[in-house]
């Protein structure tokens, strides 16, 4: 949270300070005479030799986390701070089919990813999420019936199954439809320091469908809006570079260049080195083309996180440290 501002000087937001006017250590930016120290709006600077940069304590991402620190921001240090006008578009995904977890599972995936997003610094813009909602043609009992006596109990059993999975409706709702999203990302602009946010539809149009990075957790399924993963190739969940492939992501085809895996042995939780290396990959990739944006992919089910940690304890660690830090449920409200 504490960013250079001028020489030997110190700034961070002003909304931690709403009694700044009031406090003798604070300077406004106004107040401060020397040009080279001079803060840039809605930012405050610390007066010199009152305050030191140093080296805190290290964030532990693990489900046994037992230390408080700030997560990292992977591509921070690639990013020059007067390149104001580069984005990093974070953006959850998943598939549309009918092998999905419960509504609950999947909105608990997209915190876990909203979290990580939300400490990738002042460039960071995320994307407002798409929670898949699948539902499934009931089966009747008077079906059920007609197709036991016809086929006899052994066949029965086995197509019973195709049966269930039969799909009435596939599609995706915008979070925004759920919780306020404006307001969320209000909040995370203040207490994360993340640059904004971008609806859907408009993520495609900037980047035409392609993503520098797509980090996963599991093995691809495929997945269209029909909800029919057949003749949808598996992908592996690898490290990949310098690969295109085209995957598809709830009702839209893109073009991933680079993909990277997350998983560790006997965890859910994300591997933090693979992790910093998917959005450093994916920053070097934009900037190597000149582009001013950057796009990473998050494809994770059922991913074990600080989040998840916050909101289930007894799943995981009652004295982990995760419990001491604010949760994002502290910035939703109901739409």
């Amino acid at each position: 949270f504490l960013r250079r501002c001028g020489q030997g000087s110190l700034c961070m937001s002003a909304d931690f300070w709403p009694q700044r006017q009031q406090d003798v250590w604070m300077q406004a930016g106004s107040a401060l005479k020397a040009t080279a120290t001079v803060p840039t709006a809605g930012q405050l600077a610390l007066a010199r030799g009152l305050f030191h940069r140093t080296r805190a304590f290290p964030y532990d991402p693990g489900a046994f986390a037992d230390s408080l620190g700030v997560p990292d921001c992977h591509a921070c240090h690639l990013i020059p701070e007067d390149q104001s006008d580069f984005n990093l578009y974070i953006v959850p995904l998943d598939i549309i089919g009918p092998n999905r977890e419960l509504f609950g599972s999947i909105l608990l995936d997209v915190l876990e990813t909203l979290h990580l997003g939300s400490f990738q610094g002042p460039h960071a813009v995320l994307v407002e999420p798409l929670v898949p909602n699948v539902v499934r043609h009931p089966f009747p009992q008077e079906e059920a019936a007609r197709l036991r006596r016809e086929l006899g109990e052994s066949e029965f059993q086995r197509v019973l199954p195709s049966y269930n999975n039969r799909v009435r409706h596939a599609g995706a709702v915008p979070l925004g439809e759920l919780f306020d999203w404006p307001a969320l990302v209000r909040w995370l602009q203040v207490v994360r320091g993340i640059k904004g946010s971008l609806q859907w539809h408009e993520f495609l149009q900037r980047t035409e469908r392609s993503l520098d990075v797509v980090a996963m957790l599991d093995v691809y399924e495929g997945g269209g809006d029909d909800g029919d993963l057949s003749g949808r190739p598996a992908v592996a969940c690898a490290d990949e570079h310098d690969a295109p492939a085209t995957m598809r992501f709830l009702d839209q085809d893109f073009l991933v260049k680079s993909r990277v895996c997350l998983k560790q042995p006997g965890s859910r939780f994300p591997d933090p080195r693979q992790l910093s290396k998917a959005v450093q990959a994916a920053v070097g990739q934009a900037r190597s083309a000149g582009r001013p944006w950057a796009a990473v992919g998050f494809y994770m089910s059922m991913v074990d996180g600080a989040e998840k940690a916050r909101a289930l304890p007894a799943w995981y660690n009652f004295g982990s440290s995760h419990l001491k830090y604010v949760t994002l449920w502290r910035g939703l409200q109901f739409a």
